[in-house]
């Protein structure tokens, strides 16, 4: 098949760029002629044509004026099948990663005030994204993959669509690259973190730090430190408004269990130093980093409105009900401040991530693309 592959920036770190990288390269090996569309591809892809794509400047614009070119490029290249990774007006197969966004503003205007509500139900970026959403999800000619049963339902349900018709394909994790912790490499990364070797050690690693409910997980953690868990510290990694929330942590006298880490390709290090994963996302169709820690023998804590909950069994991890109840989380964490527990907990953690390999996840997408081909 001659195959576009629509992604409007492409850079090679992130779950989200494994998994392109890797339906890349799968087509590649599999004969297809492979042309990528998009504005910004920072990595060698042996065998692809790139198509640079101009955009317009600013946020909104970009967004809007990649949607529109990405998809008179993909009219003009005539392919046999077009898979999008990105909000567009192209016709072919949208794999749905960053959910509903309509469903990510319900859930947070139940966290904002009224005047907070107003702003975003007025913001150009999310007036357009539900533009682009809309636009695409009441489609026909766009065939659409969720990454969880739940993303699956959220569509159906706020957009009209035959919940039959959306595939669901969740994501995968790269086996040969997370893997537990020996040992020796756990107290070397503690060591390199300076982190006491007994300390009960937390994790949290997402883009967007209120989507990911980090202020919840402080609360959460002044409850147990109150409680007497003096012991406890808490990573997070990734990209968000620290400032706010580093101001909270003073506020609640925790700022010294607290690290602010900042985005890292190094995050397999922090998975071995750590004991626990925690991500209470308000909203969150499918964390590559939940399945991440799974892999790396971590038992994870997150919510009902984070898709790879659907993983998750008691054995492996907790799901917290409402993600905004610090009571709530601060429980579920405890329930893993055992060490037996939470060995038990690894294995299982890990016996779970062998199920969803990258490679299987990725054939069931391009599956999906060669049913829905031109």
């Amino acid at each position: 098949m001659r195959v576009a592959l629509v992604r409007q920036r492409y850079a090679p770190f992130g779950g989200a760029e494994i998994y392109t990288q890797r339906v890349a390269e799968t087509l590649l090996s599999h004969g297809h002629e492979l042309h990528l569309l998009t504005h910004r591809w920072a990595a060698p892809l042996p065998g692809a044509v790139v198509h640079r794509l101009p955009v317009l400047p600013g946020g909104v614009l970009r967004t809007l004026s990649f949607a529109w070119v990405a998809a008179v490029a993909a009219r003009r290249g005539r392919y046999d099948a077009v898979l999008s990774f990105d909000r567009t007006l192209c016709t072919g197969v949208y794999r749905a990663g960053e959910g509903c966004h309509r469903e990510w503003l319900c859930r947070r205007a139940g966290v904002q005030g009224p005047a907070a509500r107003l702003v975003t139900a007025l913001h150009p970026r999310h007036r357009a994204l539900l533009w682009l959403e809309r636009r695409l999800f009441t489609n026909p000619g766009v065939r659409i993959v969720a990454t969880a049963v739940r993303g699956r339902e959220e569509i159906a349900r706020h957009y009209g669509r035959d919940p039959d018709g959306i595939a669901v394909v969740r994501n995968g994790v790269a086996l040969e690259r997370f893997t537990p912790a020996t040992p020796e490499e756990r107290v070397r990364m503690r060591v390199a973190l300076g982190l006491p070797q007994g300390a009960w050690t937390l994790l949290a690693v997402g883009s967007g730090f209120e989507r990911k409910g980090v202020r919840f997980l402080l609360e959460a953690l002044t409850l147990l430190r109150a409680e007497g868990w003096k012991d406890l510290v808490l990573l997070v990694a990734g990209k968000g408004r620290v400032r706010p929330l580093a101001r909270l942590a003073r506020a609640r006298g925790i700022a010294d269990a607290v690290r602010w880490l900042g985005p890292t390709r190094r995050v397999q290090e922090l998975y071995a130093a750590s004991d626990l994963f925690v991500l209470p996302s308000l909203y969150d169709p499918f964390s590559s980093a939940c399945l991440e820690a799974l892999a790396c023998g971590l038992p994870v804590v997150t919510s009902r409105w984070a898709g790879a909950s659907e993983l998750l069994d008691g054995t492996n991890g907790s799901v917290v009900r409402e993600p905004t109840d610090a009571a709530e989380i601060a429980a579920r964490i405890r329930e893993w401040l055992d060490r037996d527990r939470l060995r038990a907990g690894g294995e299982a953690a890990r016996a779970t991530a062998l199920r969803h390999p990258l490679g299987e996840s990725v054939a069931a997408l391009l599956s999906v693309v060669q049913e829905g081909r031109a």
